[in-house]
């Protein structure tokens, strides 16, 4: 791919930073923000001329108009204004929400083969993918501190407007008839209120319906949500997938201890699930009702590749434009190779201590940064290798 414009503003350039330095040895043409959005109002592409920040020559000139015929935009790709904002970050970001016990296997699928081929199409098209799992990230700490929800429902926006849900025969963690009442619970949503306070209209149900809610069934409880543009409103970025009920009867006989892990214990769980059930059903949007694990992951697939190439088409040229839009992504994918480069160094040895034994290693960060993806990443190239 040929990079025919760098988009900037003048303090960088001003800086002569060396992407700066870079693009003018290689005759690539340096522009403020304003020519990538007048190209897109447009539909073509514009003059440089008035946008760029250093001098015009006739040999640059000349070259431009070779650029310009070689690269060929379409108008239907210009006209994706969202996807060539130079300010929106290119990074795909995937809530998961599903009751834990009974949820393994999927987790395990989506991290062994969904994630790592939708990984490797979101590299292709410069975009960061990851996703948050706090199944895995809720701690005992943070359920004692009342600390659960307030995670959930900020990862939620966080993630937003990507969104997938796991149901099966379980409600979740929620304040059943019949059953002790849970003072953690009780503190968690007390909590979450405070920056929540729709949360009050719920306190008989679980964090997992809050989080569909939240994310999915009334987004615009949220300021982060943002209604996707009307020609965009029949591709949704919110999936979910509903677990068949006669693969637990077929997986365990009756009496098997390990069953009770993913049977609802309560009728009044039974009762919420049934509603939270019908409640999506009848939200109109993407569900695949009645999964196994021998098909979940072409749906999965299916429903993700075309949110994806809504959100980020796979035209070659509009790559070439928003290549270089941003200096903040490409230090995002200099880190993500800085800990790859790490990690391999770690393991063909690591730093050995005065008494030779390795020291162990760290990866630290804040709470859905994406630290698993970028491990797991690694582990599928190694084993890929």
């Amino acid at each position: 791919n040929k990079v025919t414009h760098y988009v900037t503003t003048q303090q960088e350039f001003d800086k002569k930073t060396t992407r700066i330095v870079s693009a003018q040895r290689k005759n690539i043409f340096i522009v403020v923000e304003s020519f990538l959005r007048d190209c897109v109002t447009s539909n073509t592409i514009v003059d440089p001329s008035p946008y760029l920040i250093s001098p015009i020559t006739t040999e640059n000139n000349q070259q431009y108009q070779t650029n310009v015929m070689e690269t060929s935009f379409s108008p239907e790709t210009l006209a994706i204004k969202r996807n060539l904002d130079p300010n929106r970050k290119r990074e795909i970001k995937i809530f998961i929400s599903s009751t834990f016990r009974d949820m393994q296997d999927e987790r395990s699928l989506l991290v062994s083969k969904i994630f790592p081929q939708l990984n490797a199409m979101c590299q292709e098209r410069n975009v960061t993918f990851s996703f948050v799992d706090l199944r895995w990230g809720i701690t005992e700490k943070d359920a004692k501190d009342d600390k659960a929800l307030h995670k959930c429902l900020s990862h939620v926006d966080q993630c937003r407007p990507y969104f997938i849900s796991f149901l099966g025969e379980r409600y979740g963690w929620a304040q059943n008839d019949g059953f002790p009442y849970d003072s953690n619970l009780s503190g968690s949503f007390s909590k979450a209120s405070k920056q929540f306070p729709w949360v009050n209209k719920y306190k008989d149900r679980s964090i997992s319906e809050l989080e569909i809610i939240y994310g999915a069934l009334h987004p615009e409880l949220s300021p982060e949500h943002k209604p996707l543009p009307q020609n965009e409103s029949n591709c949704h970025r919110a999936f979910f997938f509903f677990r068949d009920p006669l693969s637990i009867t077929k997986r365990f006989e009756l009496g098997d201890p390990e069953r009770k892990n993913y049977e609802e214990e309560s009728s009044d769980g039974h009762r919420k699930l049934r509603e939270l059930k019908d409640q999506i059903r009848q939200s109109g949007l993407p569900l695949v009702d009645g999964y196994s694990l021998d098909n979940l992951s072409e749906y999965i697939l299916k429903y993700l590749t075309a949110a994806i190439n809504q959100d980020f088409p796979p035209d070659e040229a509009a790559a070439q434009v928003v290549n270089l839009v941003s200096s903040q992504e490409t230090t995002v994918y200099h880190r993500v190779e800085f800990v790859h480069k790490s990690l391999q160094n770690y393991a063909s040895g690591g730093k050995k201590s005065v008494l030779g034994l390795v020291s162990p290693m760290v990866v630290s960060g804040e709470e859905g940064c994406g630290k698993t993806t970028v491990l797991l990443h690694w582990l599928q190239e190694r084993m890929d290798g």
